[in-house]
């Protein structure tokens, strides 16, 4: 997966800070709310900087090819299909996709290593 990560600081101090990019989505850091935003498709995730890791955490040992091959027989196209418990919504991917937010949340958690400013290639 060919992912870009970079670290811009804005001229002014309430501009985000980007992480990272990819194919579809892209993960930066509000100086303003001290969040973590993962805008991946068409949802956005907004996170502290534990909840990124434990998501990270939870996509790196996510068995992608299980879930892929246990929802085949549905009528899905997005056949990896993430509950989202306690509320009723499920996240739905293709493994194009579930691959590629795995590769975007790794490099963004990677880059929180990183002094800001500094740019990843």
């Amino acid at each position: 997966m060919n992912t870009s990560s970079h670290r811009s600081h804005g001229k002014h101090h309430g501009e985000p800070i980007f992480l990272c990019r990819s194919r579809f989505g892209v993960v930066f850091h509000c100086p303003h709310c001290q969040c973590y935003h993962v805008e991946f498709g068409n949802f956005v995730l907004d996170m502290t900087e534990n909840e990124l890791r434990s998501t990270e955490n939870f996509w790196g040992t996510l068995d992608i090819d299980h879930w892929a091959k246990c929802s085949v027989p549905s009528a899905h196209v997005r056949k990896i299909l993430i509950d989202m418990r306690p509320i009723k919504l499920k996240l739905a991917f293709t493994r194009e996709e579930a691959e590629d937010i795995r590769a975007l949340l790794a490099d963004a958690v990677a880059s929180l290593a990183l002094p800001l400013g500094f740019a990843m290639n």
